[in-house]
């Protein structure tokens, strides 16, 4: 019905059937044709035909008011439903593990929120686990999290490296090396909070310290890393964190790198989101995040765990 409203504004527009015709690439007759079926439809005429073209009945004065808002609604419609396929609006849920308030995934999250002003973006922080199964389930469209293991049934994308560092007191002895070795912290006391991306951090300091008979003294703690690092100051404990985690400034803490073979350590981050999902805007904030992150894993300059 919207076209034959469509052809009645037309009409309307050109007072002559033949010219209203030539417009929308009809011939005469079937324009008319469908003008009648109109009328038929509405149960009124809409205009009174004559040699000289075509005149607005006063019921076609009134339908044609009625008729020009409802064409353009439907043209606002299909312009709002190309914008939905090509993902310039609507709604994304990015999922992630580490906190957003620095570093390249609050960077990317923000340049993406800037370049697409018509899509939602929300996040939810979460384990990798729970963020696996909300992928699973529709819940989140697109997980970020460290490491670069293959995840079935999910397709995966490498992103960035993020340096892993070692927070402690400021007067700690440490502090006074530019940068510290995994040996460095075999005497440590090491508290790491159970939360993700904790319980990695700590297999990863017993995996380089760990030998027969040694173990590095590690604590895990029910609480968020955030605690740990303002627990810093008073105790005599360290704590290791991704780089995004450390940024931050904390009264009394010191932050440096650690360094294997020379070089400081890193760790990847990869993308994941499920095969099933076809949303225009995940395709969008994939190929944003493809040509972002070009290179990345190119380079070879850092010691990579």
């Amino acid at each position: 019905m919207i076209k034959q409203l469509r052809y009645f504004v037309a009409a309307a527009d050109f007072r002559s059937f033949r010219r209203a015709a030539q417009s929308v690439n009809l011939d005469q007759s079937t324009f008319g044709r469908h003008i009648r079926d109109l009328e038929y439809r509405l149960g009124v005429d809409l205009f009174e035909r004559d040699r000289k073209g075509a005149t607005l009945t006063p019921a076609g004065v009134e339908m044609l008011a009625k008729a020009r808002r409802l064409v353009a609604d439907a043209d606002a419609m299909i312009a709002y439903g190309a914008t939905l396929r090509t993902g310039n609006v609507g709604r994304l849920m990015l999922g992630f593990m580490t906190t957003i308030s620095g570093g390249r995934l609050r960077d990317a999250f923000f340049e993406f929120n800037r370049a697409t002003a018509g899509v939602e973006l929300e996040g939810r922080e979460a384990s990798r686990d729970e963020l696996f199964h909300e992928l699973e389930r529709g819940a989140v469209d697109f997980a970020i999290v460290t490491g670069q293991i293959e995840q079935e049934p999910f397709h995966r994308m490498p992103l960035w490296r993020e340096r892993v560092l070692v927070a402690m007191p400021e007067e700690h002895g440490l502090a006074a090396k530019p940068a510290v070795t995994w040996e460095d912290l075999q005497q440590q006391l090491i508290i790491q909070t159970k939360i993700d991306p904790g319980p990695e951090l700590c297999d990863m300091l017993i995996a380089r310290l760990s030998e027969p008979g040694r173990r590095p003294q590690v604590r895990m703690q029910s609480v968020s890393h955030e605690t740990v690092l303002n627990g810093i100051p008073g105790g005599h404990f360290l704590t290791l964190g991704y780089e995004v985690e450390l940024q931050a400034h904390y009264p009394g803490v010191c932050v440096r790198e650690i360094h294997e073979a020379g070089v400081p350590v890193t760790v990847g981050y990869s993308g994941y989101w499920h095969p099933g999902n076809d949303s225009p805007i995940l395709a969008k904030f994939v190929d944003f995040l493809r040509e972002r992150t070009r290179g990345e894993f190119a380079e070879a300059a850092h010691c990579h765990v």
